[in-house]
């Protein structure tokens, strides 16, 4: 008899804190919308405001836009070559969000306003993302609602803004959900994941950022190393480890197909960009590396300066790097009370991560250029 009693609480205590986080999960996302509806308040709330953006208004983003909504409106075809810039410039290939969902909205509001709403939904999508594969990493709650408000406002997303750099923005809003898929595909051992996972990528390949997208794409794959490698060490069958090459496979598959509308046409532009004109090589490479000093940005943004007070050495400065003060210290306070082995993972990512993006400075940067397809 107490038996059955003990056995008929469990399933009453899983429903109440199943239950239980929903209300959390609603909310928190409810949280974050009022919380970006505050930031971008001014844009929302005033029709004759956009969002400043300098490749926006002073390199064509808007006007780039512009003309491909009118020519489907027109023509019901979507441009491929664009007169309005010098003497004409390849549309597709000259890297621009047009097969982002979010290019939508242009159909639908004024270019002006609709670039501005774009990145407001990001921006909320990004404290989601987040949230999902902070809980996909076994933390509670609450961390989890940290971790996701934290990487809304990371000083590198909300700069991207800026420059209207929204292509910078998509790829690292996509990061974690493609992370949360990779997870729950080693998890559920189910190829539906995987494809989510490569879905995931392949809307980050959409958003026309190539070189931000493959380096998000090694991370993903040194994570499914990392996760391989445990079933390994668990003895998983052979079949097993097999099956789960196979689906993420399919998955990168998947992702490819879905962004190849935008790479293909990238690739095939590179003939005849600088790189094709023989400006190759390790200095090229190397020569918009981020500069030693604005390691010190991660902690203060102000360090360097920026923009009219920058005094650093990069040749072009339009974002921050900074991480902010409490998610660098709770990281820092994770490495020692966070007991599982992930945090290592995570601290080798971070820290080969930061190494490489000081260039010629470091010697893996060095060592990278020449083992790593690039």
């Amino acid at each position: 008899m107490s038996h059955k009693k003990k056995g008929s609480r469990k399933p009453h205590k899983r429903n109440k804190r199943f239950l239980g986080e929903r209300v959390f999960v609603w909310f928190y996302f409810i949280l974050i919308i009022l919380a970006a509806i505050l930031f971008f308040r001014e844009l929302l709330f005033e029709p004759s405001r956009m969002l400043f953006g300098t490749d926006m208004v002073g390199a064509g983003g808007v006007q780039l836009r512009e003309y491909a909504v009118k020519s489907l409106k027109q023509f019901g075809e979507f441009p491929l070559w664009m007169n309005l810039l010098y003497s004409g410039v390849p549309y597709l290939a000259n890297l621009n969000v047009a097969l982002y969902p979010t290019t939508l909205l242009y159909f639908i509001f004024p270019i002006e306003n609709a670039i501005g709403f774009g990145f407001f939904l990001n921006f909320i999508l990004a404290g989601l993302f987040m949230y999902l594969f902070a809980r996909s990493q076994k933390l509670s709650v609450f961390s989890s609602a940290f971790a996701g408000v934290s990487y809304m406002f990371t000083g590198v997303l909300v700069s991207a803004m800026y420059g209207g750099h929204d292509a910078r923005m998509i790829c690292i809003i996509f990061f974690p959900l493609t992370m949360y898929f990779l997870e729950k595909g080693f998890e559920k051992k189910n190829l539906f994941y995987f494809l989510l996972m490569g879905a995931s990528m392949g809307l980050a390949l959409l958003g026309a950022h190539v070189q931000m997208a493959y380096f998000s794409g090694l991370a993903v794959f040194a994570y499914f190393v990392y996760k391989l490698v445990l079933e390994i060490i668990r003895k998983r069958g052979f079949a097993s480890i097999a099956k789960l090459i196979l689906f993420a496979g399919l998955g990168g598959l998947f992702a490819l197909v879905l962004g190849a509308v935008q790479v293909l046409p990238t690739i095939n532009m590179l003939q005849y960009m600088v790189r094709g004109e023989g400006v190759t090589g390790y200095k090229y490479a190397s020569s918009w590396a981020m500069p030693w000093q604005e390691v010190l940005s991660l902690l203060n943004p102000n360090f360097v300066g920026t923009l009219g007070n920058y005094w650093g050495t990069n040749y072009f400065k339009l974002h921050s790097e900074y991480l902010g003060m409490f998610p660098i210290f709770f990281a820092i306070v994770a490495l020692f009370f966070y007991r599982k082995k992930l945090r290592w993972f995570w601290l080798g990512l971070g820290g080969f991560a930061l190494l490489f993006s000081l260039g010629a400075a470091t010697p893996v940067h060095r060592l990278a250029y020449y083992i790593i397809p690039m």
